[in-house]
């Protein structure tokens, strides 16, 4: 079973938050909007934690092995750009 659109969205608004930015569900998004925004190694592991807390709440049934993968692919497809330059 994936995520729902209802945690999707959850997940779209807090990352968007983190950025600075609103997200907003009626939007069409197109493009590459998800490389408008970069964010280093430290807040992608942040946000990963913070989105496996919520996947775990709305999908108690899910084991650790498919909530990590869920969390992945999430980030992988539609989690910003990481960069680390300025943490130099």
């Amino acid at each position: 079973m994936k995520v729902s659109d209802r945690v999707c969205n959850q997940a779209l608004k807090e990352m968007f938050r983190r950025a600075g930015q609103v997200f907003d569900p009626e939007k069409e998004y197109s493009g590459q909007w998800y490389d408008e925004h970069i964010w280093t190694t430290k807040e992608q592991i942040a946000f990963g934690k913070w989105l496996y807390k919520l996947v775990k709440k709305n999908y108690d049934y899910m084991k650790k092995q498919r909530i990590d993968y869920e969390v992945s692919a999430f980030i992988l497809n539609w989690g910003w750009r990481t960069s680390d330059a300025d943490e130099q």
